[in-house]
């Protein structure tokens, strides 16, 4: 046995080196039946799921030895490894597990025509059309399923999808179609309202203008009758103020409008998909990013400039789950910018500080201002651990003392949740770490 197989052995706990064979014809299997046949075929092999998922930490030995079929292997079946170490930690067995991940193929159909619905009235007519299977129990309990595996995956896209089409889900059956169409158009239509009301106070043309290039939507023939109606109102009541105010707001909006005509004339297609993306309301702007973000092939850039965008359409206060996860997701990627072989596993390494280390502890920051142990124990754990190997590495180099103290505070969080039992490395070298930051202080 070689050192590479020695030391999968060692992660693994399995002297004998039949867990490491068992476990490559699992991440070969190409469809969740097959990987069912490799569990059925090698009884209490692969029966713990806590196990199965912690194939997640062989990411480090795989790169040192340059193993990329490996590689490839843990990066492909990285969501079902999440998910079964998630249910492991429940006891729930593999067998099982692998059972409650596969969907009816009908009902992922129509889950995707709900998500690719992009108002809330397109939404609750595919509702309508299908309710004898959506607003049933089984299908609640799919959407559950998808909440749940979507949360464990740390997938934030799916998860406000998710989340909001199980609400819609739960008024339709609370309230009737009907109604639950009207009160969550209402909605849309609401934050229509204090978008247009804020184009239409704004000191100067040139906040007018930012507002405009932010929330393009209002250049929509909706937002033109809106303003219509009142102008119309302040007329009648003899309001001279605000006719002039709305009359502006108006002939911005028709000059926005005809500016637009003309860009798109004698575009390309893929330059007019970007003009129509940049004409909807922010929420549709939203919807569409989550879709793109859905979709695969995209370069660790692309990734990065899809969550700057999310982020640019959502606060705090309206997403605050969302928006954390984004936080913590973009800081993960711009890492992973400066230092490739960077995972979610255990700590990182460093020989130096990234060059956009800022932009990174500001994102897991923002993350931590949002997150939770208890809700989102993996992101939480990622950002005070890679808060933690930041701060300790400045310490050292300079002696910052602030930096010390933070990066204490941050490896004692990790600690708090990190066992020798499920994850040794880490839990060595947070306590290695910590040693050293005590002693220096």
């Amino acid at each position: 046995m070689n050192y590479f197989q020695r030391l999968i052995a060692w992660i693994t706990r399995d002297k004998s080196y039949r867990f490491y064979q068992v476990a490559l014809q699992f991440l070969r299997a190409e469809t969740i039946a097959e990987k069912r046949r490799v569990v059925e075929k090698h009884p209490g092999v692969l029966s713990n799921g806590m196990r199965v998922g912690g194939m997640l930490s062989w990411t480090e030995p795989a790169i040192e030895n340059g193993d990329h079929e490996l590689l490839g292997l843990l990066k492909k079946n990285e969501d079902l490894l999440r998910h079964l170490f998630e249910v492991g930690k429940r006891g729930v067995s593999v067998e099982q597990a692998l059972e409650d991940y596969e969907l009816p193929e009908q009902n992922l159909g129509l889950l995707n025509t709900l998500i690719g619905a992009k108002t809330a009235g397109e939404k609750i007519a595919v509702l309508e059309k299908h309710s004898h299977v959506l607003l049933t129990d089984a299908f609640e309990q799919v959407i559950a399923k998808m909440v749940k595996y979507a949360e464990q995956a740390n997938e934030a896209e799916t998860y406000v999808q998710m989340c909001e089409i199980q609400e819609m889900l739960r008024r339709c059956r609370e309230i009737g179609t009907k109604e639950a169409r009207v009160e969550f158009e209402r909605r849309e239509q609401d934050q229509s309202f204090e978008i247009l009301m804020a184009f239409v106070q704004a000191g100067s043309q040139a906040e007018m203008r930012q507002l405009l290039q932010q929330h393009q939507g209002l250049a929509s023939p909706r937002i033109e009758l809106a303003l219509e109606k009142m102008i119309d109102t302040a007329r009648q009541s003899g309001d001279v103020k605000h006719v002039h105010l709305f009359s502006r707001a108006q002939m911005m909006l028709r000059e926005a409008r005809e500016t637009r005509k003309k860009q798109k004339t004698g575009k390309k297609q893929k330059t007019e998909k970007k003009e129509a993306f940049a004409t909807e309301p922010p929420e549709a702007q939203l919807a569409a990013a989550m879709r793109e973000l859905s979709q695969p092939g995209k370069s660790n850039d692309e990734y990065i400039a899809l969550y700057q965008r999310i982020l640019s359409l959502i606060s705090r206060e309206s997403h605050g789950d969302l928006w954390g996860r984004f936080h913590c997701m973009l800081a993960h990627r711009l890492l992973q910018r400066e230092i490739p072989a960077v995972g979610q596993v255990g700590a990182i390494h460093l020989n130096s500080l990234p060059d956009n280390i800022e932009d990174v502890i500001f994102h897991y920051e923002q993350a931590l201002e949002a997150l939770t142990n208890e809700a989102h124990p993996d992101m939480w754990r990622e950002a005070h651990s890679n808060l933690g190997s930041f701060y300790t590495y400045s310490a050292m180099e300079t002696g910052n003392s602030k930096h010390q103290e933070l990066a204490i505070r941050h490896s004692q969080e990790v600690l708090n949740v990190v066992s020798f039992e499920e994850l040794p490395r880490e839990w060595a070298e947070f306590h290695n770490n910590l040693g050293l930051l005590f002693c220096s202080r």
